[in-house]
């Protein structure tokens, strides 16, 4: 699903965030599946798999969708941190993968 943020998301770290996507991989981590939030901002696309417990940004170039998320979670391309002021979007990305 994509999400248009109204105003945007901002914080210390994220520029204005105007798209948010979330899937479910539906992969057996929880009896929900697994379900994924991402945004991208200047520094690349940070992610949060709320089943698994796991965030991180992706760095390297990657396409703002699903398949190509998923083939740099999988393969270990991507920074384990949380973004100084990043605990906010967190929340917001976490609450909408939720939906």
């Amino acid at each position: 699903m994509n999400f248009p943020i109204e105003g945007g998301l901002k914080n210390s770290f994220f520029e204005k965030v105007q798209i948010m996507i979330t899937f479910n991989t539906n992969r057996k981590y929880s009896s929900l599946g697994q379900r994924i939030a991402a945004i991208k901002d200047v520094d690349g696309i940070f992610f949060v798999d709320v089943d698994r417990g796991i965030k991180g940004l992706i760095s390297t170039p990657c396409k703002f969708e699903q398949n190509a998320i998923m083939a740099a979670y999988d393969a270990g391309c991507y920074d384990y941190h949380l973004p100084v002021g990043g605990h906010v979007t967190l929340a917001k990305m976490t609450e909408f993968a939720k939906q």
